[in-house]
């Protein structure tokens, strides 16, 4: 049982007042959207006439303009609706979820939110319907397509009948670029602007969270903006992995999953290390390559990792990659973290002082999806109390981003007491003079570790290790050969950096 309640008309809300709420809630729509937690179907059919429309201290009130959207929401997303509430503002006002007959709709989401699917059209049409019950009817067939965990996938061309569109806010006109990724930026520019001419494939990798994703959708938008009817699919590995099972299920399903992805111009799979380990969609992802790149069709793939680490990929799926133009993009370095903290402030309408954004470049050193959220939190409060951002509320705010910089020492010894337990030996070991293979190993990979990740000169950390500068310099070299050559070490190399950050 459920109440359905009206939204108080004795409450007046301004129109800076809207323009604020609407601001908040595109935020927490966005949270929902990154969280994973509904697909983007569900979130474009369930919360398409939602809005915030109050917002205090104590309560939250959201409102829904049609019954039997009001009835979903509260029945199965009232707790992530709130969950967002909360991670956005950041305390906990009580909540509730109106049904508000008044047919107000908020403007068009802005921002990373932007969802455009194939149901739009079935809002649309319900849109123009009188009929409760008619409506009621095709929002349940609707339902049905998204209980039935079709995977998901975006094929589309700038002129099509149902177009789709990839998320337009990810362009590279807004691509903050810096030392960590000018490189992998300039490539994928000219990938979209010649497909299949100098670079293909083109294979993106890198740590989460540094812009791998949005670099494809820039070069999905830039591609249709010179090439209208360009056909160009957009798929996660992990799903181009479900569709394959799914398609295998159906007796003609083979065929028509074929004929999606291999009459395509332009195939961008991001995350594809997911299908690593899958025989049988290894195997019909090496066709689909195949097929493609045969036909002059450009390939695009991001992972977390180089081809040659991905250790459960089969290796003429490696070599593939290999064969194209390969694009590391790594965590941003400071000057990089000041740039992208400016320009998400200026998008949000918040203004910083120097001193707070020198503070949160100095301490936001994960990657940009970090610093994203930051912001929107700061955003949230900004829009709450009208108070600008100072270093004493972001301490409270958001306390577990603060971290303080770590000091060299301090994090030399962190790398090498993982790496001494990654490769089974003492930290003394290490230090030491011994010469057996585990140890030079873990002794060399820590050398280039502290090396890489701080600001200590070779002479310094020889002192570390009771060698001189030039030892220190020879076993570096020695380590990056070590990892050239061999993919295991090089896994074993990034999972110790990894872990002396956490």
């Amino acid at each position: 049982m459920y109440l359905i309640k009206k939204r108080r008309s004795e409450i007046p809300v301004n129109d800076s007042q809207k323009n604020d709420f609407n601001t908040i809630w595109n935020l927490i729509h966005n949270s929902i959207k990154e969280s994973g937690e509904l697909s983007d179907e569900a979130l474009g059919l369930w919360f398409s006439d939602t809005s915030l429309s109050e917002l205090t201290s104590e309560k939250a009130v959201f409102a829904v303009a049609t019954e039997f959207r009001h009835k979903t929401i509260v029945n199965r997303y009232f707790d992530t609706v709130k969950r967002h509430l909360y991670s956005v503002v950041g305390y906990e006002p009580e909540v509730e979820i109106i049904f508000d007959p008044t047919g107000y709709v908020p403007p068009v989401l802005e921002g990373e939110g932007v969802i455009m699917s194939p149901l739009d059209l079935i809002e649309r049409n319900l849109s123009q319907r009188n009929s409760i019950s008619d409506e009621s009817e095709d929002i349940e067939k609707a339902e049905k397509t998204d209980d039935d965990e079709q995977p998901k996938f975006q094929t589309t061309t700038a002129s099509g009948k149902e177009k789709l569109t990839f998320n337009p806010d990810y362009t590279f006109d807004n691509f903050v670029v810096g030392g960590s990724n000018n490189f992998a930026h300039a490539a994928a520019k000219n990938v979209a602007e010649n497909p299949a001419v100098e670079y293909n494939p083109f294979f993106i990798y890198g740590p989460s969270g540094v812009g791998k994703t949005h670099l494809m959708y820039a070069i999905t938008n830039r591609a249709l903006e010179l090439y209208p009817d360009m056909k160009i699919t957009f798929v996660k590995g992990e799903e181009f992995a479900n569709q394959l099972i799914e398609s295998l299920s159906h007796k003609y399903g083979g065929k028509a999953f074929r004929d999606k992805y291999r009459t395509v111009d332009m195939l961008l799979i991001d995350d594809v290390h997911f299908i690593g380990g899958r025989d049988s969609t290894q195997e019909e992802f090496f066709h689909t390559f195949n097929a493609l790149f045969e036909d002059h069709k450009q390939i695009i793939v991001s992972s977390d990792r180089p081809p040659r680490e991905m250790h459960t990929l089969e290796t003429r799926l490696r070599t593939r990659f290999e064969s194209g133009l390969l694009a590391d993009m790594q965590s941003p370095d400071y000057d990089l973290r000041l740039a992208i903290i400016r320009r998400k402030a200026l998008n949000t309408g918040i203004r910083l002082s120097p001193e707070v954004e020198i503070f949160l470049a100095e301490r936001l050193n994960s990657n940009i999806r970090q610093i994203e959220g930051v912001i929107k939190k700061l955003s949230a409060r900004y829009y709450l109390t009208g108070e600008a951002p100072s270093i004493e509320t972001i301490k409270v705010l958001v306390p577990e981003f603060l971290k303080e910089k770590e000091s060299p020492k301090v994090i030399a010894d962190k790398v090498i007491s993982v790496a001494a337990a990654h490769f089974n030996v003492t930290e003394d070991d290490v230090l030491g003079q011994k010469r057996d293979k585990n140890i030079r190993l873990a002794r060399n990979a820590s050398m280039l570790i502290i090396r890489n990740s701080t600001d200590l000169s070779l002479s310094e950390i020889g002192r570390i290790f009771n060698r001189n500068h030039s030892t220190v310099s020879n076993n570096c070299t020695a380590a990056e050969a070590l990892m050239e050559a061999d993919p295991h070490f090089a896994g074993e190399v990034r999972e110790i950096e990894k872990e002396s950050r956490s």
